[in-house]
């Protein structure tokens, strides 16, 4: 293992995804203006699938002015929450041949399902196909039709955070990838789209949609989700094994964590050690100093490497195609924890989280 000055001498050859870099192209700017919306004007934006992104982008954008039909089949639960919202809902087969700009707010591993069975039959010549992360176009899931332009606006959040800062006047930042311009049209439709749903408000970084894959697909395992989780669970087993009650350790371990994160969210990691206890703060920067006992940074190359290479992908299509069955197993497993005990106990007492309110 090594320090954060130590690296090694030789560039991985499987680096290349980053090469794009990283490039702003616009800041912090109210709006959305006409001018930024001008693109799309007389445009119609279809969206296919209505989550937790897609009931974003979709509410966004109708409310920006922009006119947005959303493609779900007739079956689909999510029909009449879209209406009750106020949009025009259409089958795909029926809305894609209208999109200038057709969105796939769907799963990444039905992109290429989506491009087979309703683009290449019914997207109009000339239009743009936009995804909200880059995996399906880095792995050539989808691959549309040579006549369609392929851009990636990739917000930094989850839905629920892009529509509530929306509409508290805010935004949060997106990536923004062109990665098809057949028609001279998808640079301008794409930075129109990023701006109509807030994110120009705080700023839309020019990336590739390799490089954003890559990224967020280790952040995601290294920190995010998968790191958080290793922590915090191998931290409750420790305090439990040596007899801390399990509610406690979970009010410790787990239930305090967001308070901390949101302190290094909004101020960063000094602010955060500024707005804690003198003793919080001894504690904390022993272990910083001493981080690498705890992070072992030969596994988390090789994570970087296994993702560069596109092995991680390979195992989750392989493990898609045979039902899930590694997913489903360790799914099962994980919620078996001891820990997930002792939060519903925790968060009993605090009956408004279930009500959605995660202040």
């Amino acid at each position: 293992m090594t320090s954060d000055s130590q690296t090694d001498s030789t560039p991985s050859p499987t680096a290349t995804p980053f090469s794009g870099g990283w490039r702003l192209i616009a800041g912090p700017t109210p709006g959305p203006t006409p001018e930024d919306l001008a693109p799309l004007a007389g445009r119609t934006v279809v969206v296919v699938g209505y989550g937790n992104q897609g009931r974003a982008h979709a509410r966004n954008l109708a409310d920006s002015g922009i006119s947005t039909v959303v493609a779900l089949r007739d079956e689909s639960p999510s029909r009449p929450e879209a209406i009750e919202a106020g949009l025009e809902v259409a089958t795909p087969e029926a809305a894609i041949p209208r999109g200038d700009l057709v969105l796939l707010a769907v799963p990444d591993r039905v992109h290429g399902v989506v491009d087979r069975t309703w683009l290449v039959p019914h997207a109009k010549s000339g239009a743009v196909v936009g995804v909200l992360h880059g995996h399906s176009i880095h792995t050539g899931e989808l691959s549309p039709r040579k006549d369609l332009g392929v851009v990636m606006v990739a917000p930094k959040g989850p839905g629920t955070t892009l529509r509530a800062r929306y509409l508290d006047g805010t935004g949060i930042p997106a990536l923004v990838s062109i990665e098809r311009d057949p028609s001279g049209t998808a640079r301008e439709f794409a930075l129109a789209w990023a701006r109509a749903i807030g994110c120009g408000r705080s700023g839309l970084v020019e990336t590739t949609a390799a490089a954003e894959t890559a990224s967020d697909l280790f952040g995601e395992q290294a920190v995010l989700c998968g790191g958080v989780l290793a922590m915090i669970s191998s931290a409750f087993e420790v305090l439990v094994e040596r007899g801390c009650p399990a509610e406690l350790a979970y009010l410790e371990c787990i239930h305090e964590l967001k308070q901390v994160v949101d302190l290094v969210y909004a101020r960063g990691p000094s602010g955060m050690r500024a707005a804690i206890s003198e003793t919080a703060e001894f504690g904390a920067l022993e272990v910083w100093r001493d981080r690498d006992r705890m992070i072992d940074r030969t596994w988390l190359r090789e994570r970087l490497e296994s993702i560069l290479a596109g092995e991680f992908s390979r195992r989750m299509a392989d493990d898609q195609s045979r039902g899930d069955a590694w997913l489903r197993t360790a799914r099962r497993d994980a919620e078996r924890q001891d820990l997930e005990a002792a939060g519903r106990a925790v968060r009993g007492l605090m009956p408004w989280l279930a009500k959605g309110d995660r202040g």
